[in-house]
Formats: structure tokens, sequence, C-alpha cells
């Protein structure tokens, strides 16, 4: 991931939770948070809120499972810029990157 990271000019870092995350941010500005809510045990909307509140200016990339029932209309109304599918694909995180990346450059034009 850190390598990925690096060809856009960015770090990785990894946040174990929330609080870890709201440290993160204070310390350096963080563009985007890959979100993988069932490692920390809450439901996708609940951590989508808590990415928001910490870190209102970074994009969320939401994690999941095949497994889980995901609806994207729903993951984008509660707020997440992309989702991607675990196990993560690197060609496919580099794609959700570069949706980043963009977004980023648009914002600073």
């Amino acid at each position: 991931m850190g390598t990925l990271a690096a060809e856009s000019g960015w770090s990785y870092e990894h946040a174990g939770n929330f609080g870890k995350l709201r440290e993160i941010g204070r310390q350096r500005a963080i563009v985007a948070v890959l979100i993988d809510a069932g490692s920390l045990g809450v439901p996708i909307k609940d951590a989508l809120q808590a990415v928001s509140e910490a870190l209102p200016k970074a994009l969320p990339i939401v994690c999941h499972k095949s497994s889980e029932t995901i609806r994207w209309s729903d993951l984008a109304d509660a707020g997440a810029f992309h989702a991607l599918l675990m196990p993560l694909c690197e060609s496919e995180v580099r794609q959700s990157l570069g949706f980043v990346w963009a977004a980023q450059r648009r914002l600073a034009a």
C-alpha cells in the first residue's frame, strides 16, 4: 500500500482505530482514508460518520468483503467517495487512488 501511495506523492499510515486516525490527522494532512468497518466492529455508516467528523476533508474509501451486501447508493449517501473489494487488489487500489488524486487536483484548481 505504501508503494502505491508514494506513486502519487503521498505516504501511507495505518490507524487501527478512530482515535489514532484523529491523532494522525492533527499531525499531517490526510487525503483519503480506507475504511474496513468490519475490522473496527462498527456498521459502515457509523464508520463513515466517524471519519467525516475526524477528518472532514479526507475522502473515505470503504473496503468490504464480497460476502457483505453493499449498495453503492447507500454508501454514497453516507459520504463514501469510493469502495474497494477485499482482499485488496493492487490495480483496483491504484485506480481508486487515481480518483482521489484527480479529485484533489480539481479542488486545487
